[in-house]
Parts: structure tokens; sequence; C-alpha cells
């Protein structure tokens, strides 16, 4: 398991790992079941795992508002994308093409999850983003608003 950089309680870890590693699972899941198709069930793994991420930070994310930040860190490693996204039709039906797929969409997204934990732990101390800088500006000022009322309410 990566551990994020930047120091988080042990109750805030281990809410999201929880997150992550069912959005891991999930992720590989859908991408063993059928190679070259398994953009929606992946894509639909990472959104839960983002939306269970924000619940570990106490908010509650929008569907778009979380579809943008997977786009966002996935634009930050771009090999990922390919990695994930390139099915040729040569090998899709290989017997070991599953385990790949499963293997791939697994470590992809176990990486952006951390990535992503980290980013919102920047976004609670009130710092500059990194890779989710790469949001349109309207996601991140929505982001900083949802993240900072969450401390203002609690």
């Amino acid at each position: 398991m990566n551990r994020p950089k930047m120091h988080m309680s042990v109750e805030l870890q281990k809410r999201c790992q929880l997150a992550i590693h069912h959005g891991a699972v999930a992720a590989a899941a859908g991408a063993a079941v059928r190679q070259g198709a398994d953009f929606f069930p992946v894509n639909a793994a990472q959104l839960s795992m983002v939306r269970g991420l924000a619940e570990a930070f106490g908010v509650q994310l929008p569907k778009v508002l979380a579809q943008a930040v997977v786009d966002a860190a996935l634009s930050h490693c771009p090999e990922w994308t390919v990695f994930l996204r390139s099915a040729s039709p040569e090998t899709a039906h290989a017997p070991s093409a599953s385990s790949f797929a499963a293997s791939a969409a697994c470590s992809a997204t176990e990486t952006i999850g951390w990535m992503i934990a980290e980013e919102f732990l920047l976004l609670v101390k009130g710092r500059e983003l990194k890779v989710l800088s790469a949001l349109p500006e309207g996601s991140r000022t929505t982001l900083h608003e949802m993240f900072y009322h969450r401390i203002s309410l609690s």
C-alpha cells in the first residue's frame, strides 16, 4: 500500500484505505470481465472510490465533481490512462488478458486513490492543490468551498 506523504491521522488513513481498496478491487473485477469493454465498470469503481474518499473527509461529493476529480487525477499520469484504455483486439481474448487488465485497473485505481486522498488533505489544510490543479477553475473553487465549510461547520 502506498502511504500518503502528508501526515494523516490513523483513523483518517484507515477510512481512506478502506475506500481505496474497495475501489481498486471493484475496478479489477470490472476489468477482468471483458477487456476492451472495461471503461464503464472501472470508471464506476473509481467514481465510487472518490466519493468514498470525500466521505472519509466528511464531504458529500456530487457525481459530476467526482468524475472531474478522476479525470484530473488520470490526466496527471497519462501512462495509466493509455495503459487502461488500450485494448488490442488481437489480445483481448487471450487467456492472460483479463488478468492483465484486472491488475492494471487495480494498480491504477490504487495509485490515483492515494493521490486524491493527499489532495483532499491539502484542501482540508487550506493548501494549494497539486494534482487536482488540472481541474477547471469552477470545479477547484467548488472543492475548496466544500472542504472549507466542512471544517468551519464541524
